[in-house]
């Protein structure tokens, strides 16, 4: 606890001191050393983030931190590690500092990797590989045998791709917009003329004309998600109302733009038209209007959770298997998560091999090197498919002491965060 709560308490009991008082007790105290230990975790903390970085030190057997160690150097690990010949085993992520301080402090230790960051690195180069897959799986159209009738209006269509067709789709029309100025240009037009035809700034075309065509700029991605309040979009326009009522609706749902934001991407569409259609509901919308859009993080968890099932809404799972069986790669890379998957499931390594065969065969160049960085740590990895030992126990410290940091405001020393943590029986 603070310093100041240890002397309100202090009063309470009858025995006074000043919070000074019990900093300079809190800094006495020594840190016991238990030469008895034999199963440890070992995992980095933050002191300073991005500049200063620190290692805990857990008893899996007690589950309590045992120590600090103010850096992740090698020297300092080993040193520690060292004074600690007992130690039997040791759980911890793939960092290299610490895989090689271990082998050389603890020769004879057994280091067991943690599954949850070799599922969590697989997931990260399986997203990788999807962004690549993405535009081929836009391509895929999907049979739609719901629609009862079909809506066809361009203004609506203009207000969905706004809306809906996300960063890509604004991006799309962007650059459709800065290669409509440079072929106007090189068709004799001026810059004047090529402004007034498509009714833009100057300077604006100025900037379209003279951008590399190799490498288009279309700027920043969009602020406002407008795609969650659709409905009010297109319901508005079907009905006549006024882009300033319809704002007003919006914003009364959490809507974080502005009026004029708005009336800068939907304005022209509600000026040149209004048309009343009963039929019209976003349901119906989203069968004609929508673009097909892919989400790079969820079809990972489809093809790298066992548990998607209960994530994903069905109509999702039921795009992405259309994906799978109409694209090979995809249905590729399913398979291989499958048996990475059935590898810590049946503790087998046997099925480990085969599975590092199945992508040493595979047309993934990620996954590849993803292998060959596991095969580098064949012992910890193989450890962490026959023993059930985690590293969960060294990371739910780790968020203790985040919080004890945070508690201090950086302004204590490491020696008295050091005691905080080690010495404290209640957690």
């Amino acid at each position: 606890m603070s310093a100041r709560k240890g002397s309100w308490i202090s009063k309470n009991i009858g025995i006074p001191v000043s919070p000074s008082t019990c900093l300079r007790l809190a800094g006495k105290c020594d840190i016991p050393i238990n030469n008895q230990i034999k199963h440890i975790g070992i995992d980095d903390w933050a002191y300073r983030k991005g500049h200063t970085y620190g290692t805990i030190l857990v008893d899996r057997e007690t589950g309590k931190a045992i120590d600090l160690i103010r850096s992740r150097e090698k020297k300092d690990i080993i040193k520690w590690l060292e004074s600690h010949p007992g130690i039997e085993s040791v759980t911890r992520d793939r960092a290299e500092c610490y895989s090689r301080s271990i082998g050389l402090a603890l020769p004879d230790a057994i280091q067991i990797a943690d599954r949850f960051h070799l599922a969590v690195n697989y997931s990260d180069y399986v997203v990788r590989i999807i962004q690549k897959l993405i535009p081929e799986l836009k391509r895929i159209k999907q049979e739609d045998t719901t629609s009862k009738y079909k809506i066809s209006d361009p203004g609506i269509q203009r207000i969905v791709d706004l809306a809906c067709g996300g960063k890509s789709v604004v991006k799309e029309q962007k650059k459709d917009l800065i290669l409509k100025a440079k072929q106007l240009y090189e068709e004799g037009h001026s810059k004047c003329m090529v402004a007034k035809i498509l009714n833009l700034n100057f300077r604006t075309v100025s900037k379209y004309i003279d951008n590399d065509p190799d490498h288009i700029n279309t700027g920043s991605n969009p602020r406002i998600d407008y795609s969650s309040y659709l409905e009010d979009l297109t319901t508005g326009f079907c009905q006549g109302e006024k882009l300033s009522v319809i704002y007003r609706r919006m914003k009364k749902k959490g809507f974080q733009g502005t009026q004029r934001g708005l009336s800068a991407r939907f304005g022209t569409i509600y000026s040149k038209g209004k048309i009343t259609n009963s039929a019209v509901s976003l349901e119906n919308m989203k069968r004609e209007y929508f673009p097909q859009t892919v989400s790079s993080r969820k079809l990972t968890i489809y093809l790298t959770n066992k548990n998607f099932g209960k994530i994903l809404l069905p109509k999702e799972i039921e795009t992405f298997d259309i994906f799978r069986n109409n694209n090979p790669l995809l249905n590729e890379l399913w398979n291989i998560s499958v048996k990475f998957r059935d590898v810590f499931e049946n503790k087998s390594i046997a099925m480990f091999q085969e599975w590092i065969d199945l992508v040493a065969n595979s047309s993934f160049k990620r996954l590849k090197g993803f292998v060959k960085g596991m095969i580098q740590d064949w012992e910890a990895i193989k450890a962490s498919i026959l023993y059930a030992d985690n590293n969960g126990i060294t990371e739910g410290n780790v968020n203790r002491l985040k919080n004890i940091k945070r508690q201090m405001y950086g302004r204590a020393s490491f020696e008295l965060l050091r005691r905080k943590v080690v010495l404290s029986n209640t957690g």
